[in-house]
């Protein structure tokens, strides 16, 4: 996970020209609902193929002990047939049976690094779990954070149509910002200034906040 480096959006410029112009990456996801999807995906796919890497080890280490098993029983068999066996084969007999207690030594040793293997895939499994609640948690902050200079961007743009049209009369706001749009970066919001004698009923703004 070294190379994943979050990208923090700290200003409404940079955020309007990483959404037009940045384009998603394997190694490089921005805080928006597409980095968030795409880190995701990532995620997703690495933790795939670490659990098909240690399903494969575990079946090796399976196999392995099986193999091991097999021939501490032949190296059993073996003992016993030196115990009957004649001086010139119990030699014989011998030297096999601690050429079977060597491989299986060899067979335990793999076992044994397979099973270290297996237990380090598990906890980089749950390493990426915990990379994406990281990521999640993070992208939850960074959008209220946006969320809120977002708002006060448009309290401040309220504030002065309130103050163009003071004149008028008396202002009552009939609708306030709707929300952020998908990319976390768009307002949308429709304003209604009601007047003593007339209204004015503002177009939806649906632009880039520069």
């Amino acid at each position: 996970m070294k190379n994943v480096k979050l990208l923090y959006v700290t200003r409404l410029q940079d955020a309007a020209a990483a959404a037009a112009d940045y384009k998603i990456s394997t190694t490089r996801f921005p805080f928006t609902k597409k980095g968030s999807r795409a880190f995701e995906i990532y995620v997703s796919r690495q933790q795939t193929d670490t659990l098909k890497l240690l399903a494969d080890v575990r079946g090796r280490h399976i196999d392995l002990l099986k193999r091991h098993y097999d021939i501490m029983d032949k190296q059993a068999d073996v003992l016993r047939q030196r115990d009957t066996a004649s001086d010139s084969q119990a030699n014989a007999l011998e030297c096999q049976a601690e050429a079977l207690g060597w491989r299986a030594e060899a067979l335990e040793w793999r076992a044994e690094a397979l099973e270290q293997r297996a237990e380090a895939l598990g906890r980089r499994v749950d390493a990426f779990k915990a990379s994406l609640d990281f990521f999640e948690q993070s992208y939850k902050e960074h959008m209220d954070k946006l969320y809120s200079e977002l708002c006060l961007t448009a309290f401040g743009m309220l504030n002065l149509c309130l103050h163009r049209h003071s004149l008028l009369g008396p202002v009552h706001i009939l609708s306030v910002p709707t929300g952020l749009s998908e990319d976390g970066v768009k307002l949308a919001y429709t304003d209604l200034f009601w007047f003593t004698k007339n209204y004015i009923k503002l177009k939806s703004f649906n632009g880039w906040l520069t």
